[in-house]
């Protein structure tokens, strides 16, 4: 699937997401680099609905850098 995705214009993938593993973060990192996809992530928080997800922090000690962020904003600058 991330083939044909990238091909057809999709920017970047979640890479770190509060449920994933270090090594389910990793294969996804490796993955958007390999397609030339921008990583993002999230703490998958709802609202209420889910009372065991906390904003920003998801479930645990989910950190998604400010480097991330940078790099989305450079490569949105440079279109």
């Amino acid at each position: 699937f991330l083939p044909l995705a990238a091909e057809a214009g999709l920017a970047g993938m979640e890479v770190r997401y509060s449920k994933y593993s270090a090594a389910e973060t990793a294969l996804a990192a490796k993955l958007a680099a390999e397609y030339g996809l921008l990583p993002s992530g999230g703490s998958d928080f709802h609202g209420e609905n889910k009372p065991d997800t906390r904003m920003g922090i998801g479930r645990g000690t989910l950190c998604v850098p400010y480097s991330i962020l940078q790099e989305i904003i450079s490569r949105k600058i440079a279109k």
